[in-house]
């Protein structure tokens, strides 16, 4: 079953520079998507960087185990990989990297995965599709802030599972499109405390967001941002605000520390533990965001966001 995955990126930096990155497969951990979703995993390198036949296996608890091999390089313009998938199935891709030059200083990147699924994917082919396109999106994202700043501000780690206490949340159930979701967010956070300052809101002892529902392959999310309060507190709630009780859970759960343009990194880990380690989700219970600090004028490398996945 052929399936095709493209997403372009627009970057700041001369064509030869992101060349030099893409091509050299050593620089990969630091902008992979997937490589951020196991850091732990273990890499090995053989060849030349930058040059035809350089490879790079790995082999992670959660992310399964294969190798990619430089197979075609046109010096600043283009390079093709081979994606061998060993584990937790066989398979077999084709990766082309298309860099096109719009000014001295700017250039466009288009990633291009060709792939046959798995026969037993085949009803999966377009959620497939749609996940691995957000990988894409994620990993372009991390190239570009690697290759205008020199770094990835992004550190997840996993906590394992946690008993964590009941606590209820005052706040507005909100649609977004994905792609407006942290600016959403914010929006809604900047209205409750407009809210709070009025006192139509009683102080909170924390700030959360709930995700009651991520849609990739539409493209949407249904989410709260909201308040926490003790499950035995009774706060104000105005009249355009609703209250979710959240019940004492079991959770998988990850320490982020970074900023909000690459929470999907954390959120990748912990889908990928829990589908690794086989867990199943309880659906009771929505995942969330629980925001340890706030970015104040802080650095980005110390902003700490908990991110929690209710199991049964």
């Amino acid at each position: 079953m052929k399936v095709q995955i493209q997403r372009s990126i627009n970057i700041e930096k001369p064509k030869q520079t992101v060349f030099d990155i893409i091509a050299d497969l050593k620089q990969w951990n630091t902008w992979s998507p997937w490589m951020q979703s196991e850091p732990t995993a273990k890499t090995q390198f053989s060849g030349i960087s930058g040059q035809v036949g350089q490879t790079q296996s790995w082999e992670g608890e959660v992310i399964g185990s294969g190798r990619m091999t430089i197979v075609d390089l046109q010096k600043n313009q283009l390079m093709k990989m081979n994606l061998e998938f060993f584990t937790p199935w066989k398979s077999f891709a084709e990766a082309i990297f298309d860099i096109k030059e719009i000014s001295a200083q700017q250039c466009k990147v288009t990633w291009t995965m060709n792939s046959n699924l798995p026969w037993f994917m085949f009803a999966f082919k377009n959620m497939m599709a749609a996940y691995i396109g957000n990988d894409f999106e994620r990993g372009l994202k991390m190239l570009k802030e690697y290759a205008e700043t020199g770094a990835v501000v992004s550190r997840s780690i996993y906590q394992g599972e946690k008993e964590l206490p009941g606590f209820q949340v005052i706040g507005k159930k909100t649609t977004s499109k994905i792609s407006d979701l942290g600016t959403t967010i914010r929006s809604d956070f900047e209205d409750m405390n407009k809210r709070l300052q009025s006192g139509e809101l009683t102080p909170p002892d924390g700030i959360v967001t709930l995700s009651h529902k991520h849609d990739i392959p539409h493209g949407t999310s249904v989410f709260t941002a909201g308040y926490i309060y003790k499950s035995n507190q009774t706060p104000k709630v105005p009249g355009d605000f609703e209250i979710t009780q959240i019940p004492s859970h079991k959770a998988l759960v990850v320490d982020y520390y970074g900023p909000y343009r690459n929470i999907g990194n954390p959120w990748s880990m912990i889908v990928s533990y829990q589908r690794g380690k086989k867990k199943k989700v309880a659906k009771s219970v929505p995942m969330y965001e629980l925001y340890k600090t706030m970015p104040d004028g802080r650095p980005e490398k110390d902003i700490h966001t908990q991110i929690t996945l209710p199991i049964k």
